[in-house]
């Protein structure tokens, strides 16, 4: 799917060029966001709502599949989908891992660590990379190439080098649940986060080397010895947010924000 993309903007890109390896091949029309996260959002036509932000002057629209663009080789097509694969057992596949319940969420054990640590790296680096309109504002700056080498290498890192923090909210307005939304920024400390919304699922990118002194969120990241932590909305915070999100997708505000216990995040849509 094209969403906004110039020709302006694909000129920057060599034709044929791999953007993971930088070989001179056919390229595959690669997913940006792998279609498995679009089933959270999927009504019962298959469908989602896309609402683009505010400045580009459009107004949501119905599409049909998820985002694709001519991104990687076949090899690299061939590499990220076997992260792709596993990620998708362990988000959605309950009989293969181990859940277990508690009371902020849930822990599922016995993920690849490497596996599931490079998907998530991937994802976000596809972002920043992408020239489509929802990822747009998706900079990484010189992270963008430190994490290009890890994903081509498959180096994962420790489990704080950007780490990822996911967080479930169980009553996701209906007017939202079958949307999708461009990533939001913030700062957590000085840290740089993107939030990435998928139905009811929310996915913070932490674009750190060393995420450490992050305190409570350290606490949720996937471990090395492969437990991945999912948390109900703590303190609310989603849930603020979302109801701050319904009136900017009403066009009542420009810019959601929220208030915590912790402090006052301002969240900026791209």
């Amino acid at each position: 799917m094209n969403l906004g993309r110039s020709i302006e903007e694909l000129r920057l890109v060599p034709v044929n060029t791999c953007r993971l390896c930088h070989g001179q091949a056919k390229l595959c029309e690669s997913h940006i966001i792998p279609e498995f996260f679009f089933k959270l959002s999927y009504d019962e036509k298959h469908r989602f709502r896309y609402t683009p932000n505010a400045t580009t002057g459009r107004g949501p629209r119905i599409v049909q599949q998820g985002m694709t663009e001519r991104l990687l080789c076949r090899t690299c097509e061939a590499k990220l989908s076997v992260f792709e694969g596993h990620a998708k057992k362990v988000l959605f596949d309950s009989k293969q891992f181990h859940r277990t319940l508690h009371p902020g969420g849930v822990i599922i054990s016995g993920v690849n660590y490497t596996s599931f640590k490079l998907f998530l790296l991937s994802l976000l680096w596809r972002a920043s990379v992408s020239v489509l309109e929802p990822f747009q504002l998706v900079k990484l700056g010189p992270h963008e190439e430190t994490l290009r080498k890890m994903v081509l290498e498959e180096v994962p890192g420790g489990r704080f080098a950007y780490p990822t923090e996911f967080i479930i909210c169980s009553d996701v307005p209906e007017e939202l649940r079958h949307n999708i939304a461009p990533p939001v920024t913030f700062r957590i400390e000085t840290t740089r986060t993107y939030m990435f919304m998928f139905g009811n699922l929310f996915c913070n990118f932490y674009v750190s080397k060393n995420s450490r002194f992050l305190g409570a969120q350290s606490r949720t990241f996937l471990t090395e010895e492969g437990e991945l932590p999912i948390h109900e909305d703590p303190y609310g915070l989603y849930k603020a947010w979302l109801a701050d999100y319904i009136s900017y997708v009403n066009g009542l505000h420009g810019q959601p924000s929220v208030s915590t216990a912790t402090g006052l995040y301002k969240f900026r849509p791209l």
